[in-house]
């Protein structure tokens, strides 16, 4: 595989945002909280780490990145830069709390050690909490002098507009199938890119990480748990167990995609021979034999314990709730808040 920090400059998909960005940098232009937005896998972090490279530059060349060789450059590649602060969710937490966001502020607020500008890059933005956002206000509506933080977020939805109104957007979309299969194809030509970036959405960064965690293999035995769940070979709560110690956003994601595609099938939106790749023949037998209404409201229910599978919940009863219904024809027992399933 590869280090994707050293090679940024081959993102080719990057190219014209990085463009605008020095462009706004080098005629002072570059707000002092630039939010990047876009898919998970496109690459924003990479991309957030070296706008923070080049702001710590003392010395960047015009229109292009940091040049690598001063002492703000050298600090920053060791990792010791006392000018600039990466703040995340903590181990073990689900959500940037309102302490770390204070504690960032505070830092921002001292005197720049190196004598040139201070940087924060907060990552993922849409995981701070509701305090932490309401303290992150305080920044951004007074930054302190030669202060630029950079936010990395999946969806400005996920932000109060109060955040989003103080901040320059930088938009990340996903690249075209042709560029995105080349550039992978450059990274390894053994891997099934296609499939694998089907189901990262179209984001090359995520099917990259797909590939190294062995998705294609796993996506085998979550196919073969399913059917002996429908067939009554395997108790649901035993796979729910198994699928608990998965990464849970990835098993659902497919199982999402697996019941979208099915209902597609069911619909007559797609034949048997566009679905050959992405699902087992038995799994098609399966969907034929269930009522789309039902798959309708499982899928809606689906969906929605998926975009809430950040907070609080007991993991293995959400996975025992995903899976029995396949043990009895997809009947359903569970309740969408805002509607009935």
């Amino acid at each position: 595989m590869f280090d994707i920090n050293n090679q940024l400059s081959e993102i080719i998909w990057h190219s014209d945002a990085w463009a605008r960005i020095t462009r706004a940098y080098a005629s002072d232009r570059l707000g002092h909280a630039p939010v990047l937005v876009g898919p998970r896998g496109m690459g924003k972090l990479v991309f957030g780490r070296r706008l923070a490279a080049l702001l710590l530059c003392l010395d960047p060349p015009a229109h292009a990145g940091a040049c690598g060789n001063c002492h703000g450059c050298r600090l920053h590649a060791a990792g010791n830069h006392p000018d600039y602060l990466e703040l995340t969710v903590a181990d073990g937490k689900t959500q940037i709390s309102v302490d770390q966001v204070r504690d960032m502020s505070a830092h921002l607020a001292l005197k720049s050690h190196a004598g040139g500008n201070k940087v924060a890059l907060l990552w993922p933005a849409e995981r701070m909490n509701a305090n932490a956002a309401n303290s992150l206000l305080k920044t951004l509506e007074e930054p302190p002098d030669a202060t630029t933080l950079i936010l990395c977020c999946s969806s400005l939805s996920a932000l109060p507009a109060t955040v989003v109104s103080r901040c320059q957007r930088i938009i990340f979309t996903r690249p075209p199938l042709d560029i995105a299969l080349g550039w992978l194809e450059s990274v390894s030509s053994e891997a099934d890119w296609r499939r694998l970036l089907a189901a990262a959405d179209g984001a090359p960064l995520a099917a990259v990480e797909l590939h190294r965690s062995g998705y294609l293999d796993a996506v085998i035995a979550w196919q073969e748990q399913l059917l002996a769940i429908v067939d009554g070979s395997m108790d649901p709560c035993s796979i729910a167990a198994k699928w608990s110690r998965d990464d849970p956003r990835l098993v659902l994601r497919w199982l999402q995609r697996l019941v979208e595609t099915g209902v597609c099938l069911n619909s007559g939106a797609l034949d048997v021979n566009q679905v050959e790749e992405s699902m087992d023949g038995r799994l098609q037998n399966v969907f034929a034999n269930l009522n789309i209404v039902k798959l309708m409201e499982y899928l809606e229910w689906l969906r929605w314990l998926l975009h809430g599978i950040e907070r609080p919940l007991n993991l293995q009863l959400a996975l025992e709730g995903v899976l029995i219904p396949w043990s009895q024809g997809l009947r359903l027992v569970q309740q969408v808040p805002g509607g009935s399933v």
